[in-house]
C-alpha cells in the first residue's frame, strides 16, 4: 500500500499493512534550514524530499497556503499587521472590536498566541458578527496543483485561515 491507500483505508475502517507515519518535522527543518545545521543529506532538499527519504507522509496542511478564501463582509474591517516580531490581526466592527498577536519564535520559523481574539464572553457577540458577514470561495487551481505535488504521498485537504 502506498501512503494514501494506508490513509484512506483508517478512515474507511478497514485494514493497512502498517501503520501510517506522518511525523511533524516541519519546525525542525525550518530551524535547522535557517541556521544551516541540516544533516548533510537534506542540505539543498525541499522538506518534501525530506519526507520521501523517511518514507514519512507529509501533513499536506503544511506545503501551501488555505484552499478556502475568506472575505470580510459588510461593516467588518480587518486589519493584519506584521513586522519581524509579530503579527497583530484586528476586526473593528459597529458592536465591537477583537485583537489577536502571535509572536514569531526565536529563529522566526513559526509563531504563538501571546494575545487570543477572544478575551472573555463579551467577545463572542463581536465575533459572530464576524464570521455570519465572511463569504468563503473554494479555490479549485489551488487544490489540483497541491494535488498533483502530493501525489499518493498523502490525502490532499481543504484548509482553512
Amino acid at each position: 500500500m502506498n501512503p494514501i491507500e494506508r490513509i484512506l483505508a483508517v478512515f474507511e475502517g478497514k485494514r493497512s499493512d502498517k501503520i501510517v507515519w506522518q511525523p511533524r518535522i516541519d519546525h525542525w527543518y525550518d530551524v535547522n534550514k535557517k541556521l544551516g545545521t541540516l544533516p548533510a543529506e537534506y542540505r539543498g532538499k525541499e522538506l518534501l524530499e525530506v519526507y520521501d527519504d523517511l518514507r514519512a507522509s507529509p501533513r499536506t496542511y503544511r506545503f501551501f497556503d488555505p484552499t478556502i478564501k475568506v472575505t470580510q463582509g459588510g461593516r467588518v474591517d480587518m486589519k493584519v499587521v506584521e513586522d519581524e516580531k509579530r503579527i497583530v490581526t484586528t476586526y473593528v466592527t459597529p458592536i465591537g472590536k477583537l485583537r489577536e498577536v502571535q509572536t514569531r519564535t526565536v529563529h522566526g520559523t513559526t509563531t504563538y498566541h501571546t494575545e487570543y481574539l477572544l478575551k472573555g464572553p463579551e467577545d463572542f457577540r463581536t465575533l459572530a458578527y464576524v464570521l455570519e458577514r465572511q463569504d468563503f470561495e473554494f479555490d479549485r487551481e489551488l487544490y489540483e496543483r497541491i494535488s498533483s505535488m502530493i501525489g499518493d504521498r498523502s490525502e490532499p485537504i481543504v484548509n482553512l485561515p
